[in-house]
């Protein structure tokens, strides 16, 4: 999340604006590396590391929201373009069961080109 610098400042300037916030989600990628500072934009092809962070990156986001006074929505930008479409099913099928336990309150978009 971009806030990992300085998330209280974050979530103070938005509250002080009186701005929501909204979080991206990027399954396993969209991150420097932590050796040689490369940007990475996807660093795995299987469906269950893909699983693993969309878990974790939505519970990251509802705590950030749960911050900010006005609240916010999450846009989820997941999953490979390669996989066949039984892996995206598998993938998307996933979101949705942890979308309805981790955040059913909150709104989220899916970019729809995968």
């Amino acid at each position: 999340l971009a806030y990992l610098f300085d998330r209280d400042l974050l979530v103070q300037s938005l509250n002080k604006a009186g701005l929501a916030v909204v979080c991206q989600i990027h399954t396993a990628g969209g991150y420097l590396h932590e050796e040689t500072g490369e940007y990475i934009y996807c660093g795995a092809y299987d469906v269950s590391a893909h699983q693993e962070d969309f878990a974790k990156q939505l519970q990251e986001c509802k705590e950030l929201i749960g911050l900010v006074n006005k609240g916010g929505f999450i846009n989820v930008h997941a999953g490979v373009d390669a996989w066949s479409k039984e892996e995206a099913m598998q993938f998307l099928e996933f979101c949705l069961n942890t979308i309805h336990q981790i955040t059913p309150e909150i709104n989220l978009t899916f970019e729809t080109h995968r």
